[in-house]
């Protein structure tokens, strides 16, 4: 993760980094959060994301992210919603997913800037093959595109990052068609 990235979610987390450094010795990084305060029970108080209702919908969702550590973070955050998740870590790997079978996914996450091809340019391919398919863009930072921008190519949802899982669970439920029961 970027260092301005960290500082977003530390800032998010009402959070400090402390920074050490010295000549030879390289840099260190902290990352100091709040305690968390426990129960009567000795349990953790339920954190706010968990207070969004969920549908626990069977949907498939293609998530692409470079990441490593973020693409897992986020599949394991939606595959405990109930979501399928088929994940990628570039786009020519997530065109060739949903090209193979465009009809199970019900929602695409992409982010923006990744090697080989870029969110925008594989949302344009997705969007070709089936203009239905809900998107929701994420970046960092791209002087490439902004929310406006991305409505206009079709993309239906954008979120800047760092994202709150709140919001994108949101943002999913917004965009999702209903799953029949």
């Amino acid at each position: 993760m970027g260092l301005a990235m960290v500082h977003g979610i530390m800032q998010g987390a009402k959070g400090h980094i402390v920074v050490e450094t010295g000549e030879g010795k390289g840099m260190l990084f902290r990352l100091l959060f709040k305690a968390c305060e426990t129960t009567e029970t000795g349990e953790s108080p339920v954190g706010v994301e968990d207070k969004l209702p969920v549908r626990n919908d069977s949907g498939c969702i293609l998530l692409v992210e470079d990441e490593e550590p973020i693409l897992d973070f986020m599949e394991k955050r939606l595959s405990s919603y109930g979501y399928e998740v088929k994940k990628s870590m570039n786009g020519e790997e997530a065109l060739t997913l949903f090209q193979a079978s465009p009809e199970i996914f019900s929602l695409v996450i992409t982010d923006q800037t990744m090697p080989k091809m870029t969110g925008v340019d594989l949302s344009k391919q997705l969007l070709e093959i089936r203009p239905d398919i809900p998107i929701i863009l994420c970046t960092g930072y791209s002087p490439l595109i902004d929310a406006a921008r991305a409505k206009e190519i079709g993309i239906q949802g954008f979120l800047m990052k760092p994202i709150e899982s709140q919001k994108l669970l949101a943002m999913i439920q917004e965009l999702s068609p209903e799953t029949p029961v």
